[in-house]
């Protein structure tokens, strides 16, 4: 919901927004529940979004990371050093 609600905020904007989790089983859908509320406060609509684990490819290719919780910074930091200050919670 959070890629969602930054997309929607950023949007006319030459911004890619991308989700991927720390502890993520690939391919699951949106819960109900999460697009119901993502439409209603504003988001894009995630019911094609699937989910993805958070994969050094991935980090090759970012510019920024927003985490969740300090834990998710401290698994993308430990993940990649780097990226130290551009991680943020």
């Amino acid at each position: 919901m959070a890629a969602s609600f930054l997309q929607a905020g950023l949007a006319g904007l030459p911004i890619v927004v991308e989700s991927a989790g720390t502890g993520a089983m690939d391919g699951l859908p949106a819960t109900e529940q999460s697009v119901v509320l993502a439409l209603k406060f504003g988001g894009h609509d995630p019911a094609a979004h699937r989910s993805r684990q958070l994969t050094d490819e991935i980090l090759d290719d970012v510019d920024l990371v927003f985490a969740m919780s300090r834990e998710h910074r401290s698994f993308v930091v430990a993940q990649r050093p780097s990226l130290t200050r551009r991680v943020f919670t």
